[in-house]
Parts: structure tokens; C-alpha cells; sequence
């Protein structure tokens, strides 16, 4: 299932095998990894393109050391890049086809409890800012199977948009908490 294209560089020389797909060139660069940077990069790579550096480090709960390294092995590899400003500190990636590889490198289960995980942790360390993050907690506890958290996020999304004056988007709020209600598996209670 490995695309490679043998390439020969002369007669003297053995052929050399390249990986010609993106989630394969991304497998090979995540290999290279730490478990640590590896773990992170996971977790980031579902937070999303832009990432501020606290919300970044909400998302890290083992030792303060082991995180720094990882995210210094993150930018030295160049998978991310660190854009730093007078006021803040924020990472992105590199490239949006590897952040994209990596999400696809997740297996199903394991991606829905690390958006749990990301729902959870953003929600204990940042609990004065929940209604600004309310778009970024709705999306993780959904993807994350926590529909009824999921859903109080929506309607906190569907009240700001409303306050503004903008109906339409309220309603496509409260239409998405529906659905999310909606597919929730059903046990023999309900």
C-alpha cells in the first residue's frame, strides 16, 4: 500500500525509495518523533491552524519540562512555526496538508476521545473565557461524543449571534444543537 518511486540516481548508486503520498511523507516525519511531541502534535493538529500559545500549553497536562521540549522539537523540525509578537506568543503549522495527514493518521476512537480530552481541558483551564471559546468547546465536545455539552455551547453561540443582531446565524446555531441532539445514540430509556 506504500507509494514509492524508485529513483536511481546513477549506475554506481542503489535506487532510492521516496514517498510519493502526503500521509506517507507525514507517517515518516511523525515517526521521527518523540511520544511527546507525537501526543502534541495529535492534540494541536485537531485544535486547529492558528494555535495561541495558552491554549496550546491548556492542552498539555504532564510534566512542564516534557512539554517544552516537545513543542522546541515542533518548531526545530519545522512543523510548526512560533510567531511571536509584543503581546503574545502563538504556532501554527507549517504546512495545512501535514496538519490535514495528521488528523487523517488518528484512528476514529482515539481522535474522539482527544476531542473530548481538548473539550475538557480548555474548559477546566479556561473558565472565565468559555463563552469566547464557546465555537472551539461546541466543536470538540460534539467531535468528541459529549453532545449534551456540545449542545450548551451552541445555544451560548446561538444567544451571542442573536445580541448582535444576526437571526440567521442564531438559528443555524440552535438548528446544529438540534442535529447534535439528534444523533446521539439512543439507549433503551430514551
Amino acid at each position: 500500500q506504500e507509494a514509492e518511486v524508485p529513483v536511481t540516481r546513477s549506475e554506481s548508486s542503489p535506487a532510492i525509495n521516496l514517498p510519493t503520498a502526503p500521509d506517507e511523507v507525514a507517517r515518516l516525519r511523525l515517526d521521527k518523533l518523540s511520544e511527546a511531541s507525537r501526543t502534541l502534535i495529535e492534540r494541536l493538529a485537531l485544535l486547529g491552524r492558528l494555535l495561541p500559545a495558552d491554549l496550546v500549553a491548556a492542552l498539555w497536562d504532564g510534566d512542564e519540562e516534557v512539554f517544552l521540549d516537545a513543542i522546541d522539537e515542533l518548531v526545530r523540525t519545522r512543523l510548526l512555526a512560533e510567531d511571536v509578537a509584543h503581546d503574545r506568543v502563538r504556532y501554527r503549522f507549517e504546512a495545512e496538508g501535514f496538519r490535514e495527514a495528521v488528523i487523517r493518521s488518528i484512528a476514529s476512537e482515539r481522535k474522539t476521545a482527544l476531542h473530548a480530552f481538548i473539550a475538557n481541558q480548555l474548559e477546566r483551564g479556561f473558565v472565565r473565557r468559555r463563552n469566547e471559546l464557546a465555537h472551539v468547546l461546541a466543536r470538540h465536545h460534539r467531535a468528541g461524543g459529549q453532545s449534551a455539552r456540545a449542545v450548551r455551547y451552541l445555544e451560548v453561540l446561538a444567544r451571542q449571534a442573536a445580541s448582535r443582531g444576526d437571526l440567521e446565524g442564531g438559528l443555524r446555531r440552535l438548528t446544529e444543537a438540534r442535529s447534535t441532539l439528534m444523533e446521539r445514540p439512543r439507549n433503551r430509556a430514551s
